[in-house]
């Protein structure tokens, strides 16, 4: 009797054992279904990974050789603006000049009047000594 209590001990926790390892079998096919869907997304999240650094990297090259064109243009752009500043200090140099010559084409003009005016008043005054010495030869 004592056996058979013991033994019936034995088969209630033998089932219960057996009752546990089946629960911990389904658990661990349950974790290692969850594993390799893991497993899976995680190689297709490097796949796609990989492609889009791929991608980076070409749209990297691609905008460096583009700022690399920038600045060759900005580069010669800076050089045209800096003869266009320099034609442009050439044409205000310009207009300084023919400001001056308009200034002086004015002065040279005045000075011509008066040049003219001082000859004819020279020639006026030639002609009154000249009739002052025939005159004074006259009372001579």
């Amino acid at each position: 009797m004592f056996f058979n209590k013991k033994t019936k001990e034995l088969k209630k926790e033998i089932a219960n054992l057996i009752a546990v390892n089946k629960e911990y079998e389904e658990k661990c096919e349950y974790y290692q279904e969850k594993y390799l869907q893991i497993k899976t997304e995680y190689v297709e999240a490097l796949k796609r990974n990989e492609s889009f650094n791929n991608a980076f990297r070409e749209s990297f090259s691609e905008l460096s050789s583009k700022l690399i064109s920038v600045e060759i243009t900005l580069s010669k752009l800076e050089e045209k603006s800096k003869e266009f500043s320099k034609a442009d200090i050439l044409v205000k140099r310009f207009q300084e000049i023919e400001n001056d010559l308009i200034r002086l084409s004015r002065e040279i003009t005045r000075l011509s009047t008066f040049l003219e005016k001082h000859t004819d008043f020279n020639k006026q005054t030639s002609t009154y000594q000249a009739n002052l010495e025939r005159s004074y030869k006259m009372f001579k």
